[in-house]
């Protein structure tokens, strides 16, 4: 789901981004809890599949946060 669409998500699969301390990278939403956070796996550039949980998000992608993928 693209940031046009999000009025919809968070959504289990849904494929986001992610600040990896400072370096932006792919992620996977798996679980939403009911205080909006989400727990995510994200994809690092040097690292294996890594999951992070209570994540909440941010428009501005700030460090250790989440955020939807432009639309194009």
């Amino acid at each position: 789901m693209a940031s046009n669409d999000k009025g919809a998500g968070p959504q289990v699969g849904q494929v986001v981004l992610y600040n990896n301390g400072g370096v932006i990278v792919s992620a996977i939403i798996y679980a939403v809890a009911t205080n909006g956070t989400v727990s995510l796996v994200f994809f690092g550039t040097a690292t294996p599949a890594t999951s992070a949980t209570g994540v909440a998000y941010d428009v501005n992608l700030g460090t250790s946060k989440w955020a939807y993928t432009p639309f194009f």
